[in-house]
């Protein structure tokens, strides 16, 4: 259960005890697929792609590998989103990637992307929450990790600004849609984040090497246009 809602978003048993403690522990997104689970995923496909035909060329593979994952999780508005952001931002250079203003315009032009191309995607708790978060860690994240303590290493201190910066701006939507928010997920997101990548390109890796009978299926249907 919990990996088939990290790789492909699917959630059926709402009543599941892992998923209520994600809810409980203010770290349910961690199971909505989104910015997060595509930069493991474009990670990996990248790292066994550059070696085989190259980093050019992979960039481009992966892009449409990314493509071919949200049409399988079946576009969920905030997977579109990381999607076209990914685009966008994917063959910039890395100090681009560290200017707030680069950003912000790349999530401008997401947005418009978005609302033109998928404007059924464009409504919803997913969608308002995950550019919510997004802008807030654009914005918000450099500034607080200014003001954080200064014992905490450097990687400790941008992920507790980012955490804090996302929960800050997508508050209101949490409180709007739920009627509920917990705070203690600004700590407990940081060590479930590492864990669940960790998890992830785990379960990634064990499905490439002994792939399932519903994996099996998964690639017949995808062969054969079936979705």
């Amino acid at each position: 259960e919990l990996s088939t809602a990290l790789l492909l978003g699917r959630k059926e048993d709402a009543s599941n005890p892992i998923i209520q403690l994600f809810r409980e522990s203010g770290c349910s997104h961690l199971l909505a697929l989104s910015g997060m689970h595509l930069q493991v995923l474009s990670g990996l496909i990248f790292w066994i792609l550059r070696w085989i035909i190259g980093s050019k060329k992979s960039k481009i593979a992966t892009s449409l590998a990314i493509v071919l994952f949200v049409w399988i999780a079946g576009g969920k508005p905030s997977l579109i989103r990381s999607m076209i952001m990914f685009i966008i931002i994917s063959n910039r250079r890395e100090k681009d990637l560290l200017n707030s203003a680069f950003l912000l315009s790349s999530l401008a032009c997401t947005l418009a992307l978005q609302s033109f191309i998928f404007p059924s995607s464009c409504s919803g708790p997913g969608y308002f929450l995950s550019y919510s978060a997004i802008l807030g860690i654009i914005v918000f994240s450099g500034r607080i990790s200014i003001n954080l303590p200064g014992f905490l290493p450097p990687p400790l201190r941008s992920a507790a600004a980012a955490s804090l910066a996302a929960f800050t701006a997508s508050s209101p939507f949490l409180v709007h849609y739920f009627g509920e928010i917990y705070p203690i997920g600004i700590i407990a997101s940081i060590p479930l984040t590492i864990l669940i990548t960790i998890y992830m390109i785990s379960c990634i890796v064990f499905l490439l090497l002994f792939p399932s009978a519903e994996i099996l299926f998964l690639l017949r249907k995808i062969l054969t246009f079936e979705f």
